[in-house]
């Protein structure tokens, strides 16, 4: 039997040099489909795709993709634009024998089984996270599939097929799909359902984990027909970052549950409802222990191919290791330095990617320096966590140039006193690299400036230290979060908080749990350094980035950026321009390399080790497990 607890445990940094190890896990050939692509123009149009199989009508304003369908049919596409013919590669499975459809269990150990809410003005972060990469919810809004570490594009995939953005930025309307239904048949999802589903997530009040960004921009939802669902958006407040906010790989997505339930059943039974539209129907949930869901027959997008998946609580990490070496469980993701002992326990067990890796960042906060609240046009200077004082020499006062400079000094002798690679080794086993923007930007991307480098220097990092004051460093606590394990690797903070003793820094660890942590990151009292991670995704995405370091009513680093550099931030939200995008994050990072208000350190990657008996699971860009409808299991 699975048996589930937590012996808290106090770190001790040990540093101890090994050898690194690279994975790389086996894949099958390659197969060529023709596919037909729209280009592009800088106004968009729409297209018609009808396929006569379906009989079905897709509207879709940016890239249509047709899948491959047993049966050859014939397309028919009507646009405005010029069409181009392109060849895509998609990978082929390796060959397995596998089961029936729809047969067998997977098995998935996870450190924390969040409790079932399905009302998304109850379900704050790490809930919304676990509900997105179940299964049993689904997003607004679908990207093509591609292997991670790539995200996929744009589609018209999801429970919306269309979108149109109005001319003068004040609403997006969207097409809403026929013949979705939700589970414990509570009838066909509308775009009733949408609306009522967002209305509720930016409700005065909500707990969702993302409320506080978008209610920034979304002023309410309403459903104008059974299939046109319309968000209006707050004058001058559109952000460019609407589409990759609703997307099946963004962790924190809106999910669409029944109003029909809620109408029926109250608030309180539609918050443990069981009803979503997911290809995996809850059976058996309950929170700090297991779920366990069945696939969907015929389900409208992707019929599992698994009859059931559980995920069950397994907190420590020596005992998911000792599980999946007696295969009673398949899928676990151990740190990285256990990788290579537990795939090699196990003959026949691979790693799957599923994310471009995670930064890890030691985030100086306590530096509040907005002085307005632009929206509320409401003064907030200073913030409850704003301490420039002798007791936190990382914060500076922005209105005392000399003292700012000396907290600058403070920042950048503390990240330079970080010896990155051997945190790769000591913490990751060689498997990340070192990292030196906490916004996505790396070396080999284009835009990277060689500015934003930080030396290891030891020398300079103990004249900066005296040249502000502190010749012997100083004593100051760094918070590290002891369950966000998707998020952060604790090795890697115990790793920087030795290094920064060897310059004479006295440092106490604290352990305090994320969940407690965040309301003061909300309402900026934070005023001590953390270990957290840093932007995951391309800095080229067409999100804004930042948006962790502007004045909002959600989570927040504890750093606001200046007004004045901040406004890149806000002009990145209506400029349709990608490449000026990047362009705005990059001048931002200038500022922000500037003035080391992060110590980026490393990157990580997300590995999770797979038994055999698992022949094949493609899951898409995220951060946790995901995607249980493309197990087969052998």
């Amino acid at each position: 039997m699975l048996q589930s607890g937590f012996s808290a445990s106090r770190w001790i940094v040990v540093l101890l040099l090994g050898g690194a190890t690279v994975l790389a896990a086996c894949g099958g050939g390659e197969k060529v489909v023709e596919v037909t692509r729209v280009v592009e123009k800088p106004v968009a149009q729409t297209v018609v795709v009808e396929k006569p199989v379906a009989i079905e009508k897709v509207v879709q304003q940016t890239v249509v993709v047709e899948k491959q369908v047993e049966k050859v049919v014939q397309q028919t596409v009507v646009v405005e634009k010029p069409i181009e013919r392109v060849l895509v590669a998609t990978p082929t499975p390796a060959p397995a024998v596998v089961k029936p459809t729809q047969s067998g269990t997977l098995i998935v150990a996870l450190i924390k089984v969040e409790p079932p809410i399905f009302l998304p003005s109850e379900s704050a972060y790490s809930s919304g996270v676990f509900n997105a990469f179940s299964g049993v919810f689904e997003s607004l809004l679908r990207r093509t599939h591609a292997e991670p570490p790539a995200i996929g594009d744009e589609s018209g995939e999801g429970i919306a097929t269309a979108w149109e953005v109005a001319p003068d930025l004040s609403k997006i309307t969207f097409k809403i799909r026929s013949g979705v239904s939700f589970h414990k048949g509570f009838g066909e999802l509308t775009a009733v359902d949408v609306a009522f589903s967002f209305n509720d997530a930016i409700k005065e009040g909500s707990k969702f984990g993302r409320a506080g960004e978008l209610k920034r921009y979304m002023d309410r939802w309403e459903a104008v027909d059974k299939n046109t669902a319309v968000v209006h958006l707050k004058k001058g407040e559109y952000d460019a970052s609407w589409w990759t906010a609703q997307d099946n790989t963004n962790g924190n997505f809106v999910p669409i549950v029944s109003k029909a339930f809620f109408d029926k059943n109250g608030a309180t039974a539609a918050l443990t409802s069981m009803v979503a539209t997911g290809p995996f129907e809850a059976v058996n949930w309950t929170g700090g222990k297991e779920l366990i869901a069945d696939a969907v027959p015929a389900h409208w997008r992707a019929t599992g191919k698994i009859k059931r998946v559980r995920y069950v609580e397994i907190p420590e990490t020596s005992t998911q290791r000792a599980a999946f070496a007696t295969g009673e469980v398949h899928v676990i993701q151990p740190p990285l330095k256990f990788i290579q002992d537990t795939t090699k326990s196990v003959r026949g067990s691979y790693t799957v990617q599923v994310d471009r890796g995670t930064g890890q960042s030691v985030v100086f906060s306590g530096n509040y320096w907005a002085k307005v609240w632009p929206e509320k046009n409401e003064t907030i200077f200073p913030r409850k966590g704003f301490k420039p004082d002798a007791e936190h020499p990382w914060i500076g006062d922005p209105n005392n140039p000399e003292q700012a400079e000396k907290a600058r000094k403070v920042r950048w002798a503390l990240a330079m006193a970080i010896d990155r690679d051997l945190v790769n080794l000591i913490a990751l086993k060689g498997l990340g690299e070192p990292l030196y923007t906490n916004s996505g930007f790396r070396p080999k991307d284009p835009f990277w400036k060689d500015a934003w480098l930080i030396p290891y220097d030891v020398e300079k990092a103990k004249q900066f230290l005296k040249d502000a004051g502190y010749p012997n460093c100083f004593s100051f606590k760094f918070q590290i979060a002891p369950d966000l394990p998707t998020l952060i690797t604790p090795e890697v903070g115990q790793a920087a908080a030795q290094m920064w003793q060897q310059i004479g820094c006295k440092v106490e660890i604290e352990q305090v749990a994320y969940a407690a942590r965040r309301p003061s990151l909300v309402d900026r009292s934070m005023d001590i350094p953390w270990l957290m991670q840093s932007e995951s995704s391309h800095a080229f995405m067409s999100d804004s980035k930042y948006h962790a370091m502007i004045p909002s009513a959600g989570f927040n680093y504890g750093i606001e950026l200046p007004n004045d550099v901040a406004q890149a931030w806000y002009d990145n939200r209506t400029i349709l321009e990608a490449k000026k995008r990047v362009e705005n994050n990059a001048k931002i990072q200038d500022w922000l390399s500037n003035q080391g208000l992060f110590s980026p350190i490393v990157q990580r990657v997300l590995l999770w080790t797979v038994r055999p008996e698992v022949a094949e699971w493609r899951p898409h860009f995220g951060l946790q497990f995901n995607s249980p409808e493309t197990v087969v299991m052998r």
